[in-house]
């Protein structure tokens, strides 16, 4: 499999967390759970075959994507196709980074994955036949940063305060409401507008799933080397002591933990433990391995 990543140099890099290539994908599993990440993703398929988003990890059909789609701010994991010969570009916007390129609230794709024609129209188009007129990696890499500054008129332009409110909640998790207001000198109703309009979900909401993130890097941080691994085949992470967990990441007690992992992840955390195979946010489903009593 050929993988390739780049960093968008400035001004893309304040919105854009990376764009990533790859093509012959041979994953040795069927599909993969997405654990919510606080990212908003445009994904462009460099083939016809149409790859499936899928309701449950082992429901039996599921809806497919063509050509290029969106991945709106989730608060609940989804599953997807894991198709063997896939060739995607993918963009990842930071948290409040994509309303400059949508051109409208990132509320209106809350909890979505839809095609990007039905969103941008012709732009969904011109972003795939770019990255097709290239030959290699890099070169599909920078159409998608030529697209991206074009949408953007040139310079995308964020907001102040939500770029002040986002970083005070990844340096202080236990960051509150109160907290952003007083940071920021707006009154409740007026953060949670600002947080639906660039970041697609509440500010609480959005603080469960950075504090949850920070849980997941801790685990596979943990387990060292022998835990990355991204073709999630041989990643391990040893079962940790969830009360010590728990307690480090602001959580009251064990089972508000479990409650997270039942949410976001779909699995409780021994299994995420047992399912985890290399990337923290990706976890491999075999469809002839089903759990006993799982529908």
């Amino acid at each position: 499999m050929l993988f390739d990543q780049i960093v968008p140099a400035p001004p893309l890099d304040r919105f854009v967390d990376s764009i990533a290539y790859f093509e012959g994908y041979t994953p040795g599993h069927d599909r993969e759970i997405l654990i919510p990440d606080g990212a908003i993703y445009v994904i462009a398929d460099m083939d016809e075959t149409p790859k499936h988003l899928y309701a449950t990890p082992y429901a039996p059909t599921g809806q497919g994507y063509r050509k290029t789609w969106i991945s709106g701010m989730q608060a609940r994991p989804i599953t997807i196709e894991a198709q063997r010969g896939s060739s995607l570009l993918i963009i990842r916007f930071r948290p409040g980074g994509a309303l400059p390129f949508l051109g409208f609230s990132a509320e209106g794709l809350a909890g979505e994955v839809e095609q990007l024609d039905a969103v941008l129209g012709q732009a969904a188009a011109s972003l795939r036949d770019r990255a097709l007129e290239q030959k290699t990696p890099q070169t599909r890499m920078r159409a998608a940063t030529a697209w991206l500054l074009e949408r953007a008129g040139g310079r995308p332009q964020g907001h102040r305060a939500v770029a002040l409110m986002l970083g005070l909640m990844a340096r202080r998790p236990g960051t509150r409401l109160a907290d952003l207001c007083e940071a920021t000198g707006y009154g409740e109703r007026q953060v949670r507008n600002l947080f639906w309009t660039w970041v697609g979900m509440g500010p609480k909401r959005y603080q469960r799933i950075v504090r949850f993130q920070g849980v997941l890097r801790s685990l596979a941080q943990s387990g060292g080397d022998a835990a990355f691994d991204p073709w999630l085949e041989t990643g391990r992470i040893d079962m940790p002591c969830w009360a010590d967990v728990a307690s480090a990441f602001g959580y009251a007690d064990q089972s508000h933990l479990s409650a997270d992992f039942k949410a976001l992840a779909g699995v409780t955390p021994g299994g995420y433990v047992a399912a985890y195979r290399g990337l923290e946010n990706y976890l491999p489903v075999h469809l002839d391995r089903k759990p006993p009593g799982v529908a």
